[in-house]
């Protein structure tokens, strides 16, 4: 899966620069900027051992620094978790995408939107 994100128009002949997994192209007017978000790979959450509600704020904190489209996943040891993240993905307007149980490992897959409440 392939995200796109334009900002400010269209590059005409871009020049690529690669960081922080984000390739950047620049085109020639400064204003121009186009980011490929290739996001195969979810953003990971490492909140196992944290109790409610700590996963749901750090993942919400994370989901603020993603942009649209991005895929966070979160991962906690709270069995509360699962119902938390159902109602948290209800009234954000996150989409929860996925949840599974591996183990007592509790993996949740969140789709920032574009329109959060």
């Amino acid at each position: 899966m392939s995200y796109r994100y334009v900002r400010r128009g269209k590059p005409l002949s871009s020049t690529c620069i690669i960081g922080f997994g984000l390739i950047y192209f620049l085109s020639q007017s400064p204003k121009d900027i186009v980011v490929n978000l290739e996001c195969d790979d979810p953003v990971p959450l490492d909140t196992k051992g944290l109790n409610c509600p700590m996963p749901l704020l750090k993942a919400k904190q994370m989901l603020n620094k993603l942009v649209a489209g991005q895929v966070l996943l979160v991962e906690s040891t709270d069995a509360g978790s699962v119902r938390d993240f159902q109602v948290f993905a209800t009234q954000s307007g996150h989409v929860l995408l996925n949840q599974t149980d591996e183990a007592g490992v509790y993996k949740h897959w969140l789709k920032k939107s574009d329109r959060v409440t």
